[in-house]
Order: C-alpha cells, then sequence, then structure tokens
C-alpha cells in the first residue's frame, strides 16, 4: 500500500486566537496527527484509491473545551473520514482563552497517497 499523505493546516478565523498565529492551534492538534492519519488509513484498507479533502468549523468554548466540529466540506464519497476526525478533534483540551469567550476555527486537512499538488498555492 501507498505511504498516506496527510497535509493539516488550521485557519484561524477569530479575532480571540489570531494573536498567538496558530501556534496553540499546532501545539494541541499535532499530537493527535497520527489519529486522524489512522481514519484515511482505516479508509485505504476499504479503497486503496481513496483521496479527498474535509474541512471542519472546530468551536471551543472560553474553557478550551471543543464544544462542536462539524463538517462543513467534504470531497470523499461518504463522510467516515470526516466524522472520525471530528471525533478526535473533540477529544482534544484547550487552554482557558483570556476573555473566557467561545472562538470558531476552519481546520481543512488533505488526505492522499502522493505528494501535494504543485498547483496548490
Amino acid at each position: 500500500m501507498p505511504r498516506p499523505l496527510v497535509l493539516f493546516s488550521a485557519v484561524l478565523l477569530c479575532a480571540a486566537c489570531a494573536s498567538t498565529g496558530g501556534r496553540q492551534l499546532d501545539i494541541h492538534l499535532r499530537p493527535k496527527a497520527d489519529d486522524i492519519s489512522m481514519c484515511y488509513i482505516d479508509l485505504l484498507r476499504t479503497d486503496p484509491a481513496a483521496k479527498g479533502e474535509i474541512e471542519l468549523s472546530v468551536t471551543v468554548d472560553g474553557t478550551g473545551k471543543v464544544i462542536a466540529a462539524d463538517l462543513v466540506k467534504n470531497t470523499f464519497p461518504d463522510d467516515r473520514v470526516g466524522r472520525c476526525v471530528g471525533d478526535i478533534i473533540k477529544s482534544v483540551a484547550f487552554p482557558p482563552n483570556n476573555q473566557n469567550k467561545t472562538v470558531t476555527f476552519s481546520y481543512p486537512v488533505e488526505f492522499n497517497t502522493e505528494g501535494p499538488d504543485p498547483t496548490k498555492p
């Protein structure tokens, strides 16, 4: 089986988290990279040619608890990879934010068994 490639990039869409430049997101989400990759590897076992992208809208309350991880983009034929990644994201505990406000960010992930597309920026 070809080695799966999973590209992560969290896009900040909230003023409350912009000051960290994404560092807090990376610190707390990167340790889950292997678990997220397993969501894709499980799909590859039944569909070796599968590839696609998902995007989750993640909402974190002021205490750091993930209260939602909604699938907003999915190019796979079904939503099992997105549901699996969402469940993993829901298990992440972020530190409380200084303003005790709910924040939302976008979390896109690309899954394929090839290198990155050189035509994408």
